[in-house]
Order: C-alpha cells, then structure tokens, then sequence
C-alpha cells in the first residue's frame, strides 16, 4: 500500500510539473509572438511613413513645377525674370520656423505627411537650373521617417521637342475634348516596321499597322499610284513614351489591299482620311491594352507625360531678324558680273563684316549699271563659291545656293557667317530658297548619289519654302522656314566645330517632307539633324533607305517603311532583282516573312549633338518650359 501511494503522489507531481512547464512554454511563445506581431507593426508603421514621405516628395516637386510653368506667359521670359520666378516659388515652399505649419502637408487613411524645401543651389552657370534640397517627413501612429532628397529643377533653355526622337503636340483644347482637335492632330502613326532609338513623347494616340503605305506617284502627279506593302511592326529600342492617349492597331480594310490602278485615287483619298482622324472607333481600329503588342521585338516603357508649350516663336524670329536695303549700314550689291560657267545674279565668295543686300543692274556698253536706274531687287539669285567672312546677305525675293545643274569643276560651297560685335549674323530670304539643285527625277534618285558638297556654318531666315535636293552635306546651321520644307535625295553629316559635332535643326511653320533618299538601294542616306513642323511631317521608307540621326516634332507624325531589300525590276519589271519578293508596278520588296531580323529601311535615332547645335545657334533668348526633375541624391535622417 506504501509503494501504490508513492507511485500515486510521483505521478500527481510529474503531471503538475508538465502542466506548469507547459504554461511557461505556452506564456513564453505567447510573449515571442506578441513581441513579434508588435514589431512587425513598428515596421509595417516605419514602412508606411516611408512610403508618405515618399508621396510628400512627389506632391512638392509637382507643386514648385507646376506654379513656375503657370506663372510663364506664353511669349516666355528672360532668364533673369524666370530666376526671380524660380526663387520667389523656392521661397514659399521653404521649411518653416518651429511651430508653425508646413507648405505642404496632407493626412491619410494611414498617416500624415508633411514635405518643405530646405535649401538650394546654383547647377547651371547662369543659375536657372539648381539643385533643391527636399525635406519630407511621414508619420504613421506616431513612427516618423524623414527623407532629404535632392533634386534638379528649373530649366536648361532648350526647347522640349529637342529632347525626345519623336514627338508629337496637340493645342490644351484639343487634349480635353477630341472634338477639338483637327487633322490627327497629337496623333503618331508607324505603318509597317521603322526602328527607333531614343524617347518618344505622344500627346494623345499611337496608332501602328503591319503594312507600309507607299506613293510612287501621288498627290503631285496626274496619273496616281499608290500601294500597301506588307510588312511587320516597328521596333523601338532603349525607348520610353510619355502617351496621353491610346494605342490602336489599324487593319487595312480587304478593299485598299493589293495593286490596281483604278483604286490608286481611293487608296490615296482613304490614306489621307485615315492619318486625319481624331476618332477611332470604327472597325478597321483595335485598341490595344498592352503596349508590347504594338511592337515587334522591342517596345517602349510608358512614362507619365509632361505638358509642354509649342514654343518655337518662327515667324516672329524671321520677322526680328529681317532688314531691308535702305538701312543704315547695308551696303548693296550688284550681281551682275558675268564669270565663266556661272552667269548674272550670281553671288560668290561674299566677304563683308557689314549687312549686304543683292540686288540686279545689267552692265552696260560703256558704264557698269548706268545711273542704277535699271537696278532691281526681284526674281531668284544665286549663292556660290567661298563665302567665309561676312556677317549678313539678303534677297527680297528667291535666292538658290547652288546652280540649276550639276557645278561642272564639283567644287562645292562653303558658307560661313561669322558674329559682329556679339551680334549672330545670318541670310534672309524673302521668299524661297533652294540648297542644292533643282527637283530630281526617280530614275535619277535610284541611281546616283547626291554630290553636291556644301558646308555651311550660320543661321538662314527663309520667309517662303525650303527645298534641299542632291546635297551631300556639312551642317551647324538652324533654318527658320515659314512655309513648307521638301528634303530631296540628300544626305547630312555634323560639322565639326570647336571639338563638337554640330547638325541642322529646321523650324518650318509648314509641312516638312522627306523623299527619295537611297531609292531601291541597300546603304540608307543618313541625315543627321532635327526637323520641327507646326503642320506635319510625312516619312516614307519603303523604296527609299533613310536613317535620320536627331529627330522629329510635329502636330501629327506619319512614318512608313518596310524592312529588308528594295529593288527595280529589269526588262520593265519583268526580271526580278531578288526572289522571293512583293512585286508592285516596277518595284519589288521584301516579303513579310523575310522582313523579320532584316535591318529597317527608316532609322530614327535619337542624338544630343542637336542641343550643342541650339545651344551655340539659338537665336531665342527666352525660356518657356521648366525641365522635369530629376533625383540626384537621397538620405534618411
């Protein structure tokens, strides 16, 4: 009985010492996972003060950014103006003196934030881009994370469409309300495969196809051609969009496919109706949500867009740049001197450090322009030889740098204009000009290269239209346009200037097109330059081999092209160049599925030498945009 009591009592104490060592256990684990959940709280609370702090970051620099951009009149301001501007915003959005309020400050579902500005100083030389420290702080139930971030803001002076490959703008009204906008415009269109390198900003649609449309012969012809080659999509590489509207891909109807002469004028008519439409929600329009399924291998990131003014003032330039000869200090001059293989009103080797003004007086008998009574200033002049040293010319009507036909010697023109007394010089023209030659038949663009060699360093007013055609160029030029621009079997390389490469930019109020460059051959024309419309701009890359290197900027940007060989038929067509292959009139084009890894026949890629080039030519003083800012340095305090 002693034992069985023993044993009794021995089993009562080990179930009361498991049960308290399971209560230990069970109140110690309780501790770990409560001490657990409270500080997975205090991160989840330090992580969402992150986070605010974060928003309140974004929430100043949109707010500084955009109060400078509303308080820019649309004519712009000198930088000294847009530096009192600058830092009269700066000073308002200050971090304030203890126990007072924040000027940015904001409470949500999970906390409060509160952002200031701390202090700022100088980037830029002249003291209108600057970097601005940024305190925020975010507070969630009492957990404080405090960030200090510096940021670059202000403005570098260039103009927004010189930053980006292609963009496109449409006016404020007509990003509202489509109903607003007029002739596509806002809108990009890439027919077929073009490659891009570089940014893209799109105010409102990207519309894209897998088939190229190509006019051999179209709105300028009477007899018209017109035809969609099958193709692939476009490629953009190391790219990123800022779009403000959709993405659709047209389907071209049944009826506009393949080649038949009595549709060519319904082709071309449903063409032009197709790159004027504000709208797409008709069948031929599937709208795409991701954007990867509008390219072929390489698609652009989409980026928030940035609003931007059209900014480039080109009548207004022309018109300040303007003299006539009456002025004082224009000296005029006769180009009446007839030399061998040039002829009268013929300019050449200008050198002069006053204003010239051309004028015409034919030589008489006896007396060289008797009495200049039969001096006059109209009709079209010409521009030759080496023109190294003189500061201003001027035409009243046409003037042409180049000959009609091919310069027998080929010794080409150099044109260089040189400042007078911290004054930028320049050319006016009062009405057209030509660079080059005259206009140059198909058979000839397929067949030979441009060979007249021009240079030219300086600034060209042009109160007409522009026409470059068979230049094989070097430029460090701006050329303000205000009419329309025709770029003809040319090609441009950079002028080198004090160890920079330097390009031509082109302002035209009109449409810009570019034609016949490289047709049927496998080596592109390379352009190296940036080309603005405040009409629209026009590309075709199918027969011809075009690779731009700088830019595009228009209301509405149409490109087309295909990828791979492009070729003439022999015997009238009949004899293939290549097989197999699209065949349409007397061309022939790679097939679709041959298109794929070939090289595209219209490149666009992107080139910062453009800004060096506005930058050292720039004839507009004024800013008219703020740039978008940039992060440069982050801490936790």
């Amino acid at each position: 009985m002693k034992i069985l009591k023993s044993e009794k009592g021995y089993a009562l104490f080990l179930t009361v010492l498991i049960i308290v060592l399971f209560g230990i256990l069970t109140v110690s684990l309780l501790t770990i996972v409560m001490s657990g959940v409270s500080k997975n709280t205090i991160r989840e609370d330090v992580t969402q003060a992150g986070e605010l702090s974060e928003k309140g970051l974004q929430r100043i620099t949109n707010q500084i950014n955009h109060d400078i951009q509303n308080n820019i009149p649309e004519k712009g301001v000198s930088e000294t103006q847009f530096i009192t501007l600058f830092e009269h915003v700066l000073q308002h959005y200050q971090c304030p003196e203890a126990g007072t309020e924040y000027p940015v400050k904001a409470a949500g579902e999970t906390g409060t934030y509160q952002a200031c500005v701390d202090r700022w100083e100088d980037e830029s030389e002249s003291g209108t881009l600057k970097k601005v420290v940024i305190k925020s702080t975010g507070t969630v139930n009492g957990k404080e994370k405090t960030i200090e971030t510096t940021v670059l803001m202000g403005a570098d002076g260039y103009p927004v469409p010189l930053k980006y490959v292609l963009s496109t703008n449409a006016s404020e009204a007509c990003q509202q309300d489509a109903k607003q906008c007029t002739g596509g415009e806002g809108n990009l269109f890439i027919h077929g495969s073009p490659t891009i390198k570089g940014n893209m900003k799109v105010d409102r649609n990207l519309i894209v196809s897998d088939m190229a449309f190509t006019p051999a012969r179209a709105e300028d012809y009477l007899l018209k051609e017109a035809y969609w080659i099958e193709s692939i999509l476009p490629d953009a590489i190391d790219s990123e969009i800022e779009l403000g509207g959709s993405i659709y891909k047209y389907e071209l109807p049944n009826h506009l496919k393949g080649y038949s002469l009595v549709k060519n004028r319904e082709k071309l008519n449903a063409y032009n109706a197709h790159i004027s439409r504000d709208e797409f929600r008709s069948s031929e329009y599937k709208e795409l949500d991701n954007i990867a399924d509008a390219f072929q291998d390489h698609a652009p990131i989409i980026e928030e867009k940035e609003l931007f003014r059209d900014d480039v003032k080109i009548t207004e330039i022309i018109e300040k740049f303007k003299y006539h000869y009456t002025d004082p200090g224009v000296i005029q001059i006769n180009s009446a001197d007839f030399k061998l293989f040039e002829g009268h009103r013929t300019f050449k080797n200008l050198k002069n450090r006053r204003p010239l003004y051309g004028y015409f007086c034919a030589k008489g008998i006896f007396f060289d322009c008797f009495l200049n009574l039969d001096r006059t200033y109209t009709g079209k002049f010409y521009l030759v030889g080496n023109n190294n040293h003189f500061h201003k010319f001027a035409v009243s009507q046409d003037l042409h740098i180049g000959r009609e036909l091919t310069d027998i010697f080929n010794e080409g023109i150099k044109i260089k204009i040189n400042d007078q007394h911290g004054e930028q010089g320049g050319i006016y023209v009062g009405r057209d000009l030509i660079i080059g030659r005259g206009l140059t038949s198909n058979l000839e663009a397929s067949m030979a290269e441009p060979n007249l060699k021009i240079e030219i360093d300086g600034n060209i007013f042009v109160n007409g239209d522009l026409t470059i055609t068979g230049v094989d160029g070097k430029f460090n030029s701006i050329i303000y346009v205000n009419g329309d621009v025709t770029i003809d079997r040319s090609r441009f390389s950079a002028l080198n200037k004090n160890g920079e490469d330097r390009a031509l930019i082109i302002f035209a109020n009109g449409k810009i097109k570019i034609v016949k460059n490289s047709l049927f051959r496998d080596k592109p024309d390379v352009l190296k330059g940036f080309f603005y419309s405040k009409e629209g701009i026009e590309i075709y890359g199918s027969a011809s081999n075009l690779k731009i290197e700088g830019g595009l900027s228009a209301p509405r940007i149409v490109l087309n092209s295909i990828r791979g060989r492009a070729g003439i038929g022999g015997l009238l067509g009949v004899i293939k160049p290549f097989k197999p292959s699209q065949h349409y009139v007397f061309g022939y084009y790679e097939t679709r599925n041959n298109q794929v890894g070939k090289p595209s026949r219209l490149q666009l890629e992107y080139d910062e030498a453009i800004l060096n080039t506005y930058s050292d030519l720039s004839v507009d003083q004024y800013i008219y945009n703020v740039v978008k800012p940039v992060i440069l340095d982050r801490s936790e305090l």
